[in-house]
């Protein structure tokens, strides 16, 4: 008797305390931001693991940029070859010795040169991605464009024909 007595006054002394002041209850809200190069290619590094907490402009991932780099040294070359032959054309304008429809036509190539060499390099930088904003990263894996999504707080995905296209879906808070 007298033990069970003591143990009851055990317990009302220990459930006379305070409840731990570090915790809340509810339900923290987030969104989904979807960071996916738009060109497909070979991963070369991958920065992050999943969890991993990102800061902004932190890099997430960079695919090969082998093909870019030569495509870009292409039409470097050819913007010299187009602006060396409107040069060409405008001072034989001058002479009057070409018509204005070569001269037209060099100066169309140039600026031709000029947007895609712009091009390029856009899809130069495409090929490394950083995070847009503070966050986690919840998703890394292979994907294309087919994409469902199971509950919001579970991604899942189907795989499409391109596998070599990587996509990261980071949860910011």
């Amino acid at each position: 008797m007298r033990a069970t007595g003591a143990f009851l006054l055990l317990l009302l002394v220990g459930s006379c305390s305070d409840p731990p002041k570090n915790r809340f209850q509810g339900y923290v809200e987030g969104e989904f931001v979807y960071v996916a190069s738009p060109l497909a290619g070979q991963l070369e590094a991958l920065s992050v693991q999943r969890g991993q907490q990102v800061t902004t402009g932190q890099p997430l991932f960079a695919l090969d940029e082998t093909p870019e780099k030569a495509a870009r040294e292409q039409i470097e070359a050819a913007l010299v070859l187009s602006e060396a032959e409107l040069a060409r054309q405008e001072k034989l304008f001058r002479t009057g010795v070409a018509a204005t429809q070569d001269l037209d036509r060099a100066r169309s190539t140039r600026d031709q040169d000029k947007r895609r060499l712009t091009q390029t390099d856009w899809s130069f930088d495409q090929k490394k991605q950083s995070a847009p904003q503070s966050g986690s990263a919840v998703f890394i894996g292979r994907g294309g464009r087919n994409r469902s999504h199971a509950r919001r707080d579970r991604v899942r995905e189907t795989f499409s024909e391109n596998r070599r296209h990587r996509k990261m879906i980071l949860r910011y808070l």
